[in-house]
Formats: structure tokens, C-alpha cells, sequence
């Protein structure tokens, strides 16, 4: 009996002995691989170097490793799990130039295979790379940026950030007017590049020339700033074959005013391809307005006088003045004059006109009047306090 107890309590030993063992064969956890490739398909980027940030967020664990050389790295002894695996580029600076991320569901005991993109940041295209066409006419909707790869791409400037960006073309785009944001695009291994601002300008119309035109440079005052005449505008010149442009030249004088004066021709266009084109510049030229000659009506003169010792002569009226321009203001004035002071008939008369008013500077005063004849007449004497005496009949008429 007690050797059958004992048989017994060996037996139960071994089985707890082997359940034990088979328990912790259990729990022992297989771990994993991960072999990680860094893909890089940026050659032109210089970096220095890159680290390798592993985390498992679930047990709050991570590592970091400094200085792997792309483009494989082996990542041994993990455990099973999501694992999030982090390679970022730096350059000879230390500072950071790229970086790509993958995360990776590692199963017990799985050799994984991982690529990370390493995503570089690229700089923005130079405005100074760019030329800028404007429409090449008026009714021309489209000008172009001269410079564009199919790797940039534009949207207007005003334009909000949700709207998406349109891709390029290779050399020149054409665009309408405006402003734009044109910047190099997402590409694999590159995010996209902060964008520049630059402006399609509007259409610019062709300034013509003109040759010197032949004016009449003279007039007689008339009361308005009018050229007399444009004997030939000039040659114009600047206008493309086969477009139809017609210039047309006005001059005018600086002032109505009697005088010395500027006068400015002004040109302007017209025909079916006028809106492409701008006007010749206005031109200025010396000129003048004369005065203009009035004319009056023959004066009522009183034609004789006595001797006086002055050639002056009464002026009954002074005529009618013809040529003054309507709302002008100009009196007439006049004085007449024998041609001396002596006594006796058939003397000449002038007489000699001179105008006032506030328009008389525009004027030439009536030429002078010398048609008349007229008479100066002896002046009667007379002589007082003279006494006669009386006396006897002596044959004769001598008196004292």
C-alpha cells in the first residue's frame, strides 16, 4: 500500500512537471523580422545622412537608429504588432531634408519585407526663370509664361487653396491676362514646391509714329482756336501688312487770341484693326493769328472853319465799323486834321481812327480817312478906341 501511494505521487509529479513545461512552451512568443528597403528616387538630392525611428505604439515602445546606409536595413527580434517605421534624410547642415514612412503589421514570428519612400522638399521655381508674353491682339484672349516644364503646374493667384492646380506645358503656357501661382508639382519622391507669384500682362497695343506734318501755320483772327488748314498729316508708320488703320490729324491753336501761338496737332486712328494699335503722339508748332482789319464808313467832317491856329477839325460822326465778330467788344475813336494851320481853301483833311475795348487787341483799326477837302477862312480883326476928329471942307476924304 504505501509503495503504491508513493508510485502514485511520483506519477502526479511528472504529469505536473510536463504540463508545466508544455505551458511555458506556450507562452514562449516568436519574434519577427522586418527587412527594410529605403527607396530613393531623388538622385540629384545631396543627403548626408539618415535615421531610422522604429515605434510600437501599442507597448509604448521605440528606438531609434543613427546613420543606416540605404538602401537596406534589418530590423531582428521584434514582436509581433504594428510597427511604425520613420527614415529621415538630413543634410551636411543636420538639418532635415526628407522623410518617408510605412507602417507594418508584423505577424509572430513573419519575416516582413518594408519599402519607405524618402519624400524630399523641393525649392520653388525662380521668377527670374520666367518671360511673359502679352496677347499679341486686342481680341486675343490668350498670352503665355515662357519657361514652364511639365513638371510645374499654375492656378490664378486668386484662387482658393481647395482649387486644384493645372499641370504646365513644356516651354510655354498660354494663359489668359492675370496673376498666377505657378510651382513644381508633387512627383515621386518629391512633395510639391512652394509657389511664386507671376503676371501675364494685358494686351499692349503698337504705338504708331508719324512723320512732320505740313500746316497752314497763319490765320486771321476769327474767334476760335481752329487751324486754318492740314495740307498733308505725314506718313504714318508702325502698322503690320494686312491690317487696316487709318490716322486722322486735327490741329488747334493754344488760344483764340491775336498772336503768337502753339498749335497742337492731335491724331486719331480708325479702322478694323485700330483697337491693336495706340494713336501717334500729338506734335506741337509755332504759329500765329493776325489781327484782322476792321473797316468804318466815311465820317460827317465839318469841312470849314475859321483860322484858328490848329489843323483840328469837328467830327460830326465817326462812322459805321464793320468786322467786328459777333459778342466782341470794339468802339471806334477818331480825330481829324487839316494838313496845316493856314488859312485858304482846298485843303486836304485826314482822318485817323484808333479802336478801344476789351476784344480791341484782335483787331487792325480802320486805315485812315484822307478823301476830304476842306477850308480854313481869314480871321476877322477888329479894332476899338479910335476917335475922328471933325474938320472944315478942305477938298479931300483924309480924315485924323
Amino acid at each position: 500500500m504505501r509503495k503504491t501511494i508513493t508510485i502514485l505521487f511520483v506519477l502526479l509529479a511528472f504529469i505536473t512537471t510536463i504540463s508545466f513545461m508544455v505551458g511555458c512552451s506556450d507562452m514562449m512568443e516568436k519574434l519577427g523580422e522586418i527587412s527594410l528597403s529605403v527607396e530613393l528616387d531623388t538622385p540629384t538630392v545631396e543627403v548626408a545622412s539618415y535615421t531610422l525611428d522604429v515605434a510600437q505604439p501599442s507597448r509604448s515602445t521605440s528606438f531609434r537608429v543613427s546613420n543606416i546606409t540605404p538602401p537596406r536595413h534589418t530590423l531582428s527580434s521584434l514582436s509581433k504588432g504594428t510597427w511604425k517605421l520613420t527614415v529621415t534624410a538630413f543634410d551636411g547642415d543636420g538639418i532635415q531634408i526628407g522623410i518617408g514612412s510605412q507602417v507594418v503589421d508584423l505577424r509572430e514570428g513573419q519575416i516582413a519585407n518594408v519599402t519607405v519612400l524618402v519624400v524630399f522638399g523641393q525649392s520653388a521655381p525662380l521668377s527670374s526663370a520666367f518671360s511673359f508674353e502679352a496677347p499679341n491682339r486686342y481680341d486675343s484672349p490668350l498670352g503665355a509664361i515662357c519657361g514652364t516644364t511639365a513638371t510645374m503646374e499654375y492656378k490664378l493667384g486668386s484662387a482658393s487653396e481647395e482649387t486644384p492646380y493645372t499641370t504646365c506645358s513644356s516651354g510655354s503656357t498660354a494663359l489668359a491676362p492675370g496673376v498666377y501661382v505657378i510651382r513644381y508639382a508633387q512627383a515621386h519622391g518629391l512633395k510639391a514646391s512652394e509657389g511664386v507669384t507671376v503676371t501675364v500682362p494685358s494686351y499692349q497695343p503698337i504705338q504708331l509714329t508719324i512723320a512732320a506734318p505740313e500746316l497752314t501755320t497763319t490765320k486771321v483772327y476769327d474767334g476760335t482756336t481752329a487751324l486754318s488748314a492740314i495740307v498733308n498729316i505725314g506718313t504714318h508708320s508702325g502698322v503690320l501688312e494686312g491690317d487696316e488703320v487709318t490716322v486722322q490729324g486735327s490741329g488747334s491753336y493754344d488760344s483764340a487770341q491775336a498772336g503768337d501761338r502753339t498749335i497742337t496737332v492731335t491724331y486719331s486712328i480708325s479702322g478694323a484693326d485700330a483697337p491693336n494699335y495706340l494713336a501717334p503722339v500729338d506734335t506741337t508748332h509755332e504759329g500765329t493769328i493776325e489781327k484782322k482789319q476792321l473797316a468804318i464808313t466815311a465820317p460827317t467832317l465839318q469841312l470849314s472853319k475859321e483860322y484858328d491856329r490848329s489843323t483840328t477839325v469837328a467830327i460830326s460822326a465817326v462812322g459805321e465799323l464793320s468786322g467786328v465778330l459777333e459778342k466782341d467788344e470794339v468802339l471806334p475813336t477818331a480825330s481829324a486834321a487839316y494838313s496845316d494851320a493856314t488859312a485858304g481853301t482846298g485843303k486836304p483833311v485826314t482822318v485817323t481812327y484808333a479802336i478801344d475795348g476789351k476784344d480791341a487787341a484782335n483787331y487792325l483799326k480802320p486805315v485812315d480817312y484822307i478823301g476830304a477837302v476842306g477850308e480854313i477862312t481869314k480871321k476877322q480883326l477888329t479894332v476899338t478906341g479910335t476917335t475922328i476928329a471933325s474938320k472944315v471942307y478942305d477938298g479931300n476924304t483924309t480924315a485924323t
